[in-house]
């Protein structure tokens, strides 16, 4: 948390939870080296989802992305877009991947016992608002896709 509060907020969202996590995580992704980095998008003030939702849905999105560029060698890449449309919030999180096999519900860390939640918890939030998520990876590029309905 104390690190949340000391980050600076260069990409905002209107929405300051959103701000904090984002920011601070492209904090920590940059002092590990170079990053290519695209946030493009605003949340709605009332998107219908509480804070602490939120917090779930985007902190471990960005830590498995940035585990996933942590892995990469040569282009490191991030890239995040956020749009309300017809009554819906899209969210997509492209970001650079090791070449690996993904399967939902399946850690792609060795020690599967331990890991996997964070994927699990990113359903269940979503899910929890009747909404979808989908994910694939194309040339080293892990794409996932979040809808939520709005409120």
């Amino acid at each position: 948390i104390k690190e949340y509060i000391e980050t600076d907020i260069i990409y905002k969202t209107e929405n300051p939870i959103a701000d904090y996590i984002i920011n601070a995580t492209i904090k920590e992704i940059k002092s590990q080296g170079p990053l290519d980095i695209q946030i493009i998008g605003k949340f709605q003030r009332d998107i219908g989802i509480s804070n602490t939702d939120m917090c779930v849905l985007l902190a471990n999105v960005l830590n498995n992305a940035k585990e996933a560029i942590a892995e990469c060698s040569g282009s490191r890449k991030l890239f995040m877009e956020i749009r309300n449309y017809r009554d819906k919030n899209y969210i997509t999180i492209k970001n650079s991947s090791p070449k690996r096999q993904y399967e939902p519900g399946v850690s792609t860390k060795d020690d599967k016992e331990n890991h996997g939640y964070g994927m699990k918890s990113i359903r269940y939030t979503v899910e929890k608002y009747n909404g979808t998520v989908t994910v694939s990876t194309k040339n080293n590029i892990f794409t996932l896709q979040i809808l939520i309905p709005l409120a």
